[in-house]
């Protein structure tokens, strides 16, 4: 049974190579580490890597991000390790202890089926970007995938070996691809489990190559990405309602016109863009028109009550009822309509 260690590595100090120190000390011998285009300034640090009996290195020729180093770092151990239970991923900076990182392996062992996270806990103490960050993320990530973790930006992960082949296909090639890799979780059902680690931040977390703006927007794009299939299809029954008004039809009338056209569109991106589900056509198509009903009808009560009890303008209060139902569609068809059998 083999559990390796893989710490992605861009530009590292000396934190690398004390931390492979302190992971043989606790019994780690299986340790792959990926320098991802570093370049010449840190061939040392590598050299005394290449040079360790425990140690497996693979080396990017240029920069291609960390989602990328965790890919060939996956990949390699999927090839050479026999018996593989699982890789557990950690950072290069010292952030994770190595005692953390052999909880996490342990866990991974203990619950082989499992994703398995090292959460920090984000008390007064932690750098304002990585707290706020990390609050906003979670809440985000968790309204528009159903996944709820309590540290989406944690390094130090536990991925078993049935999961792997998947995460060698998921998109993403820096900071986004580990968003991307717990999205995929809840699709794939695959549950995830919290395993408590100290938070370590050395001189305010300067060293982290994580750019908060930029690496953030990519993130943020990734998790949008579920649901601009609904919202191409909201600005399509948008557009036929405001057609169907014009012509003099009534708002009910114009509604279901509206939910016809873009409803079918919707289905068929949603099944095999979005989803990707491998759920029974019939079943899912059934259900989903009984959805589209429902909310239809909800959205008819709460536009009919704006325009006359509140006075609102139609096209205002359709905007309004829409927006709020949002996100309970998008819910709705990722958990009980467009799902992924587990395998």
């Amino acid at each position: 049974m083999t559990v390796p260690v893989l710490i992605p590595a861009y530009k590292p100090d000396k934190q690398l190579t004390m931390l492979i120190e302190r992971l043989i000390e606790k019994g780690i011998t299986e340790i792959i580490v990926v320098d991802d285009g570093s370049g010449p300034d840190h061939e040392a640090i590598f050299n005394e890597v290449r040079k360790n009996k425990f140690c497996k290195l693979c080396t990017h020729a240029v920069n291609l991000g960390k989602g990328r180093a965790i890919k060939t770092g996956l990949n390699f151990a999927a090839e050479n390790y026999p018996g593989l239970i699982g890789v557990v991923t950690a950072d290069a900076d010292g952030q994770h202890l190595a005692d953390d990182i052999l909880k996490v392996k342990n866990k991974l062992i203990e619950s082989p089926g499992n994703f398995i996270l090292g959460c920090r806990s984000f008390d007064k103490n932690i750098p304002l970007r990585s707290k706020l960050g990390n609050e906003i993320t979670k809440k985000v990530f968790h309204v528009l995938t159903g996944v709820k973790v309590s540290d989406t930006q944690t390094g130090l992960r536990g991925i078993p070996v049935r999961y792997i082949q998947e995460c060698l296909k998921l998109d993403g090639e820096r900071y986004e691809y580990e968003i991307n890799m717990l999205a995929s979780c809840g699709k794939n059902r695959i549950l995830i489990k919290e395993v408590p680690i100290a938070t370590v931040y050395i001189d305010q977390n300067r060293s982290s190559h994580f750019n908060p703006v930029i690496d953030s927007i990519k993130i943020y794009f990734v998790l949008f990405r579920f649901v601009l299939s609904s919202l191409s299809t909201a600005i399509i029954d948008f557009i036929v309602f405001i057609i169907c008004s014009a012509t003099g039809l009534s708002v009910l009338t114009s509604m279901i016109m509206a939910r016809l056209v873009a409803g079918n569109y919707n289905y068929i991106i949603n099944r095999k863009v979005v989803f990707r589900s491998d759920s029974s056509v019939f079943l899912s198509f059934l259900k989903y028109w009984m959805l589209v009903i429902l909310l239809g009808s909800i959205s008819y009560i709460g536009i009919e009550t704006l325009v006359k009890y509140a006075d609102f303008n139609v096209l205002i209060s359709k905007a309004l009822v829409e927006s709020l139902l949002f996100f309970v569609s998008f819910a709705v068809q990722r958990n009980l309509i467009f799902f992924t059998k587990e395998k």
